[in-house]
């Protein structure tokens, strides 16, 4: 998350799409502090150590539903090209039903989930988060990106 990507720590190229929404509550999952000192702006809270993928969403969903948050959107600090237009249209695709983007060939983060969903997302377990409620989804509540814009960081070679 700290690693430099086109001249700026790789979170905070996601950190400042989701601000550019000016959301009333913002949430960050990490264990890393420098990553908190990035994201000053943000409620950061933590899950176990070692824990499962799942635990970050399980704790970052727990905080939303105590702010009283209306939605979630969940989106992934190693995707730097995340736009804010593809984070609004999630949000603005978000009703009963939960958004999520896809490239057209799969579904992945970001997604937003709405409240009603949150009870659903507290249970999830293992290291695939979100990842078979998502696969559920209607195609009404698929938003189109480029897969350059959904594309993630999980190796520093890919920072190339």
């Amino acid at each position: 998350m700290l690693a430099m990507y086109k001249g700026k720590p790789l979170v905070s190229h996601a950190a400042d799409a989701i601000r550019a929404l000016k959301p009333d509550l913002l949430i960050a999952v990490t264990r890393a502090k420098d990553v908190e000192d990035l994201l000053p702006d943000f409620q950061c809270v933590s899950p176990p150590s070692n824990a499962p993928q799942s635990a970050s969403l399980r704790v970052g969903i727990r905080a939303a539903k105590l702010e009283g948050a209306d939605r979630a959107l969940v989106v992934l600090g190693d995707m730097p090209n995340i736009t804010p237009s593809l984070l609004r249209a999630l949000v603005e695709r978000t009703s009963d039903a939960a958004a999520t983007a896809t490239d057209g060939a799969k579904t992945l983060p970001p997604a937003c989930f709405p409240k009603n969903m949150f009870a659903q997302l507290a249970r999830v377990d293992g290291d695939k988060g979100a990842r078979e409620i998502i696969k559920r989804l209607s195609k009404t509540q698929h938003v189109l990106a480029r897969a350059e814009d959904l594309r993630d960081i999980d190796v520093p070679a890919a920072l190339a």
